[in-house]
């Protein structure tokens, strides 16, 4: 074989070994993401189960439930009784609001938050979970934002099973957030 086969046949052999380097380089990074196993629902109560999460989730967005409808009405009080047999005493912060919120939009009618604490060894701080629970007209809301709602209750379970926190947990479940965020705005102002 004369040197300029045997180069060409080295050379074809370099870019073969560097594409294997590279397929096997690109394989081992996308092992990084992987999806986590989903716990069972009958796992350890300290672990995160997404099957329990899916529960709520399918409670939460039987049907659309905006604001002011009786569907909206039957979610606040899935949330309370969620929380109350966690062993919270959830209160509903309630206001009448009549005026045009930040997004432009008018409204007169009752805000209705969802309010809880877990209380925590040294309440010198606190932190907060909060997501919405109303859904716009025509929509169950599963991602926005019945998908929070369920992992905050899934969490507030955990927590709530779990040795005494250092802080407290405020839990808020907002209402009117898809006409302006006007529960969130309540809540900042009383």
């Amino acid at each position: 074989m004369d040197a300029k086969k045997r180069r060409i046949c080295r050379n074809i052999a370099i870019y073969f070994a560097l594409i294997v380097v590279i397929m096997f380089a690109v394989w081992i990074s996308l092992l990084q993401y992987r999806t986590p196993e989903v716990v069972s629902i009958d796992a350890d109560s300290s672990e995160f189960s997404a099957e329990r999460a899916m529960e709520y989730l399918q409670e939460i967005t039987k049907e659309p439930h905006p604001v002011g409808s009786e569907a909206h009405a039957e979610v606040r009080e899935y949330l309370i009784s969620a929380l109350t047999s966690f062993g919270l005493s959830p209160e509903v912060q309630e206001a009448w609001v009549s005026n045009t919120s930040s997004w432009g939009y008018f409204y007169e009618g009752p805000v209705k938050n969802v309010v809880a604490r877990i209380p925590g060894e040294d309440s010198s701080a606190a932190i907060m979970l909060t997501a919405h629970y109303d859904s716009v007209e025509g929509s169950p809301g599963a991602a926005d934002d019945g998908s929070g709602v369920a992992a905050m209750l899934e969490t507030i379970r955990i927590l709530t099973n779990s040795d005494s926190l250092k802080n407290d947990v405020i839990i808020l479940f907002s209402d009117a957030e898809e006409i302006g965020t006007i529960g969130a705005q309540v809540f900042a102002d009383q």
